[in-house]
Parts: C-alpha cells; structure tokens; sequence
C-alpha cells in the first residue's frame, strides 16, 4: 500500500479495527525478507537510496521521485521568493521572531 495511502487507511479504519497501536512499515517487510534488495551501503549513508529504488522500478517510481522532487523544490523555491520579497533586509534562511 505504500505512504501516503497506508496512513490514511490507518487513520480511517485503525479504531474500529480494535487496533491500540497501528504501525505503517511500508516495504520493511520486503526488504528483511530479501525479496527486494536494500541499496549498497553507501547509497544509503549518502542519501541515494532513492536512486537506486528508481533504477529499480523506474515505471513504477519516476513520478514520485523525478516529478514529486521538482514539484517539492519549486515550492520551495517559490515560498523562499515570496518570504525574501516581503522582507527585503532579511537573508535567505534567517528567520524573526514574530512580535
């Protein structure tokens, strides 16, 4: 089921399935398995898993990776612009305290 999917039927039907606690574990279950294999090590500590999982399934991936990624740094971008024009003397990544 994957996230976001898995959190929202966890939200939706988590209590009236008698659940106490409720645990999204995505692929965990997979990957202990060895069914898909985890990325090198190195991958992993440089934060490249994300690569490998798309050079795995890229059909499956490209959207959330390539699309999703440009998506979410546009936006930040765009709330960067529009932060720094409404404080002009301000630099990028100083933040104020509101008074």
């Amino acid at each position: 089921m994957g996230v976001p999917l898995q959190e929202s039927w966890i939200a939706r039907h988590g209590e009236t399935a008698g659940a106490t606690v409720t645990l999204g574990v995505g692929g965990l279950f997979d990957y202990y398995s060895g069914r898909i294999p985890r990325a090198p090590a190195w991958m992993r500590r440089t934060g490249l898993e994300w690569l490998f999982r798309l050079v795995q399934e890229p059909r499956r991936l490209w959207r959330r990776y390539l699309l999703g990624n440009l998506v979410f740094f546009a936006r930040i971008a765009s709330d960067r612009l529009v932060r720094r024009a409404s404080n002009p003397g301000q630099r990028v990544g100083e933040f104020r305290e509101k008074s």
